[in-house]
């Protein structure tokens, strides 16, 4: 029979923290870097340059939401929309150029942060060999906008 230990929790969270590290950066680049700034740069030609930031901005947030179902540890649709306007606008601010590190440094950070209180929070239980978990209960809570869901 298979024990669980503090030691195997503290590993947990080391690789918790380092996936979503990677998951803030590979989701920044690919939405804000890729997409936001392809959009941008396409309807720029054809309408204002404040038009073409904020429809860039409207698109790639939509579609960041998209990406986002709330399972597991994932943001649910709105709370995913709401936090891609922000990043898109401090990737790409009304006077200034795009910035890919600040919204990679800003969605590393909370994911760190929620995956955290999600990690925190959990009931980790003792499994025999072989065993999987069926289902994962846990309060999933954003801050930001200070409600608290299950799923």
């Amino acid at each position: 029979r298979r024990r669980h230990t503090r030691c195997q929790e503290s590993r947990g969270l080391g690789d918790v923290y380092k996936r979503q590290q990677l998951t803030g950066a590979g989701e920044e680049m690919f939405f804000r870097g890729f997409i936001q700034r392809s959009i941008y740069r396409g309807l720029n030609r054809s309408f204002s340059k404040g038009a073409a930031r904020w429809t860039s901005i409207f698109v790639a947030s939509s579609l960041f939401a998209v990406a986002h179902d709330g399972s597991g540890f994932s943001a649910n649709p709105g709370a995913a929309f709401l936090a891609g306007i922000y990043l898109g606008t401090v990737y790409h601010p009304a006077k200034g150029d795009f910035n890919l590190t600040e919204a990679i440094a800003i969605h590393s950070w909370w994911n760190s942060l929620i995956s955290y209180k999600n990690y925190r929070d959990a009931t980790f239980v003792e499994r025999a060999d072989g065993q999987t978990a069926k289902t994962l209960r846990v309060n999933n809570y954003q801050p930001l906008l200070g409600f608290t869901y299950r799923f």
